[in-house]
C-alpha cells in the first residue's frame, strides 16, 4: 500500500501543462463618416506566445502583442476582448494620420492543404 501511495501523491502535486489554442478573428474597419469598409483582416491571437498574426489585402505579418484581461494591443491596433471593438490609430510626427474603428468576430480556423 505504501508503494502505491507515494507515486499517487507525487502525480497529484505535478502541475498540468496547459497549451492555449490560437484564437481566430475576422475584423472589418470602417470609415468614420461614411461607414464604408476600408480594411478587412484575418487576425490570429497567440496569447501564450505573446504575438499576433495579421493577414490583409496587402500581405501579412506576425508582431509582438500585449495581452491584458480587457485589451490586446499590437502595433497601431487595439482590440477590446469583451466587445470585439477594434481601433487602428496611426500617428506620425505628433499628427494623427489614420483613426479607424472596426469590429472583430471569432472565426473558425481555415482549412488548408498545407
Amino acid at each position: 500500500m505504501k508503494c502505491l501511495l507515494l507515486p499517487l501523491i507525487a502525480s497529484l502535486a505535478l502541475p498540468l501543462a496547459v497549451e492555449a489554442k490560437p484564437v481566430y478573428l475576422e475584423c472589418k474597419f470602417f470609415k468614420e463618416k461614411t461607414n464604408d469598409i476600408t480594411t478587412e483582416m484575418e487576425i490570429t491571437l497567440f496569447e501564450n506566445q505573446r504575438k499576433v498574426s495579421m493577414v490583409g489585402s496587402v500581405g501579412g505579418s506576425t508582431v509582438p502583442a500585449v495581452f491584458s484581461p480587457k485589451l490586446v494591443e499590437f502595433g497601431p491596433y487595439t482590440l477590446d476582448r469583451t466587445t470585439g471593438v477594434a481601433r487602428r490609430v496611426v500617428i506620425m510626427g505628433g499628427q494623427v494620420l489614420l483613426d479607424e474603428k472596426g469590429k472583430c468576430i471569432k472565426a473558425e480556423k481555415k482549412k488548408t492543404l498545407f
